[in-house]
């Protein structure tokens, strides 16, 4: 089912990103790439993501725990002690009868933003800053055309639509797709944990901030074209510094 259109339709039109379906990593393998995660933090992290890439909306289903279970490689009970604490915290309604079952709040975006942890968010976006900076001191001048293509395609040209969930898409999907192209399919899987958390602890970022971002993706993007490791680096770093704001620019929590 097609969610949205134009630039994006080549990855969601009919073939959602199925984080919460089984697939080719599974079980034990893809508990070692997450290393210490508790399952109940992944399938939290899984949903959010999910939500953020536009293919769970407020208002859906959630597969069956036992789908859940089998896609994330955790129990049963687990998947179902995650869905029940997320259902407390507001973030999912469970629904009884012929059509019951777990959808996704209808009020996601109110109970996320009042989540907002400033602290947190940094603290995650600094192993970020890490994981792709060490990414691109292992790989840069290795990447494929067709992924540099593929990571041209989620850059927002400057007369974009003033959107936040276009850019906020754009940007979860930039991110994506940079681990996959320089680090294979463990490196995704750290990136889809650490942006599925991030969606809990920080809202998108206001326009005039998502425009930067979207600044930071084009300075990366150059930077592997010329195959300049200090060029990947500084935009790394600036994509960072953005949101959200620094001490000096605004408050750490609100």
């Amino acid at each position: 089912m097609a969610r949205h259109v134009g630039k994006f339709g080549a990855y969601v039109a009919g073939e959602p990103s199925r984080l919460l379906v089984p697939s080719r990593l599974t079980g034990p393998r893809r508990q070692q790439v997450f290393g210490g995660l508790t399952g109940a933090e992944l399938v939290r992290s899984k949903i959010a993501l999910e939500v953020r890439l536009g293919d769970l909306l407020p208002g859906d289903r959630l597969p069956d725990a036992g789908v859940i279970s089998q896609a994330l490689g955790v129990s049963e009970i687990t998947v179902r002690r995650a869905m029940e604490i997320m259902d407390q915290d507001g973030l999912l309604e469970r629904r009884r009868g012929r059509v019951g079952g777990t959808f996704i709040a209808q009020k996601w975006n109110v109970v996320t933003t009042a989540m907002r942890d400033d602290e947190q968010a940094r603290q995650l976006i600094d192993f970020q800053l890490v994981l792709e900076c060490g990414l691109v001191a292992n790989s840069c001048g290795e990447i494929a055309q067709t992924d540099l293509d593929a990571l041209a395609e989620h850059l927002q040209p400057k007369d974009a639509k003033a959107d936040p969930n276009l850019f906020a898409l754009a940007d979860a999907h930039f991110h994506l797709d940079l681990a996959k192209a320089l680090g294979g399919w463990r490196a995704w899987e750290r990136q889809t944990d650490l942006l599925g958390k991030l969606c809990l602890h920080l809202p998108k970022p206001p326009m005039d901030v998502a425009l930067e971002l979207n600044e930071a993706h084009a300075q990366l993007l150059e930077g592997l074209r010329k195959e300049s490791i200090e060029i990947c680096v500084e935009a790394i770093k600036r994509h960072a510094s953005l949101w959200p704001l620094s001490s000096s620019k605004g408050s750490k929590k609100n």
